[in-house]
């Protein structure tokens, strides 16, 4: 079995272009409401990685701190909000700016589309959207190891039809008193055969 792992890695490594950023990661809103820190997830992923930052998530973000159900959901958000938009100061966020240490983030600004997606996703849903847009990222950078912290079940449940398994990661404490749940860090597959102009 250890021979067969070593095989498949080697054939990874031989086969798969190599990445600038061999960790990559996109998180949800509702990992970010809990943890707004995109560095937050070094104990799961290592300590050097890409977060992409979805515009869907940022526009259920921007929902979020104007019109959540509760003032804690809607400060939450703002926090959120604040320290994401504190990351403009290191440089130009389209791009990929530092957050800390050897972790750094990218905006992303272009929806998806196409027919070529799975055709049970939805892209006027926008947790179906969230993972058309982690899909199409993922084709564009097959040579990375793929991530997605999200603490919503029912976006797990849809992940999981494209994942290999999940990795829980602990609650931070102000999340825990709050009663909300661990974000999980989904970890995706081989990347499927995405090769289409997708964005719209």
């Amino acid at each position: 079995m250890k021979l067969l792992q070593t095989s498949v890695q080697q054939l990874r490594t031989d086969l798969l272009p190599a990445d600038p950023w061999p960790v990559r990661l996109t998180v949800d809103t509702n990992a970010l409401i809990d943890n707004p820190d995109p560095a937050a997830y070094i104990d799961q992923v290592g300590p050097r990685y890409m977060a992409h930052l979805l515009p869907v998530m940022l526009r259920e973000l921007d929902d979020n701190k104007r019109a959540g159900r509760t003032e804690f959901l809607r400060e939450a958000a703002k926090k959120a909000d604040r320290r994401l938009k504190g990351l403009r100061n290191n440089g130009d966020v389209t791009l990929g700016v530092r957050v800390t240490g050897d972790v750094h983030a990218v905006f992303e600004y272009v929806e998806p589309k196409s027919d070529a997606l799975p055709d049970w996703l939805d892209l006027d849903v926008p947790d179906d959207r969230f993972i058309a847009s982690t899909l199409l990222l993922q084709s564009r950078h097959p040579g990375s190891a793929w991530y997605v912290a999200t603490s919503d079940i029912n976006l797990q449940t849809k992940l999981h039809a494209v994942a290999v398994r999940q990795l829980p990661s602990r609650t931070p404490p102000q999340a825990q008193r709050n009663g909300m749940t661990a974000a999980h860090a989904v970890v995706l597959g081989p990347p499927r055969d995405l090769s289409w102009d997708g964005w719209g």
